[in-house]
């Protein structure tokens, strides 16, 4: 919170909370405009369904399997390390809450990662390694 104080970044723009997770989690999503993960290293990180679940856009960076989840009409990419592009599209975001849609973040996170589905695939699965 230092680094962020030098900055002049405080609340209620930018809230350190610490670990959180499940009504906690929900609760800190639905009250954001959008989520951040400005990461240099993902795989599919879970937090980025839970984001769009909660109708909300996500700004992330391009690694690992992100770039397939989240489209222009569900948040913004940005290259990693790119601290420049991630302000400009922070901005962005803030001044143009319009242009992503929480209804049809909310649809796709149901579409994709609601547990029937996943049970669906994961069964799906299962079945062709016991098959072989």
């Amino acid at each position: 919170t230092t680094y962020a104080t030098a900055l002049g970044l405080s609340e209620p723009q930018v809230v350190f909370t610490g670990i959180k997770t499940g009504i906690e989690l929900v609760q800190l999503l639905q009250q954001s405009a959008f989520l951040v993960l400005f990461s240099n290293y993902e795989n599919m990180p879970v937090v980025i369904n839970e984001a769009f679940a909660c109708g909300k856009p996500v700004l992330a960076t391009r690694v690992g399997g992100i770039p397939e989840i989240v489209k222009h009409d569900r948040g913004i990419l940005v290259d990693a390390g790119d601290e420049e592009a991630l302000v400009r599209e922070l901005v962005f975001m803030l001044d143009h809450p319009e242009h992503f849609s929480s209804q049809q973040n909310r649809k796709f996170a149901d579409r994709n990662f609601s547990p029937a589905i996943v049970g669906h695939l994961f069964q799906q699965i299962y079945n062709q390694v016991l098959t072989r």
